[in-house]
């Protein structure tokens, strides 16, 4: 997925509400308003709640993590190669963080749509704690890395 096609993700995210649905499409996230069509599509394309939020965690947390990441290494002169850099400012990298940051309020949103799933809650509050762990650390743009553990 390209820097593009995430930030786009990661903005229609943003717009979840309660009892919105999610789907995937050619790494494209589709916000499904619940109406009563909305199962028997999701269940004909073969999506689900848990395909779903690893999408969220592979395909926009990590990368975005990895983006950060590279900046941080690009400042600290570990990493050379300007051209493959998506975040070229201090003031865009907490621009992303922020942007991670309002990610949560989705994932609350989540929760509250499948609240009878406790498997999936769990997943969610793991994806919470991780977000919280990198925006809880002391980010040095000059010294650190941001750690996924």
């Amino acid at each position: 997925m390209n820097f593009n096609n995430l930030i786009k993700n990661l903005d229609l995210l943003n717009k979840l509400e309660v009892n919105d649905k999610i789907i995937i499409k050619d790494d494209k996230i589709i916000i499904d308003k619940n109406n009563f069509t909305s199962p028997i599509f999701r269940s004909l394309k073969k999506q689900n709640r848990y395909k779903t939020l690893q999408f969220l965690y592979d395909k926009i947390f990590i990368i975005l993590i990895e983006e950060l990441n590279n900046f941080i290494k690009f400042f600290n002169k570990d990493y050379y190669n300007s051209l493959q850099l998506n975040i070229f400012s201090k003031e865009n990298f907490f621009f992303y963080l922020n942007k991670l940051n309002n990610l949560k309020k989705s994932l609350y949103n989540l929760k509250l749509t499948y609240n009878n799933d406790i498997l999936l809650n769990d997943k969610i509050n793991n994806f919470i704690t991780k977000i919280d762990k990198i925006l809880n650390t002391n980010i040095n743009v000059y010294t650190n890395r941001i750690i996924i553990i």
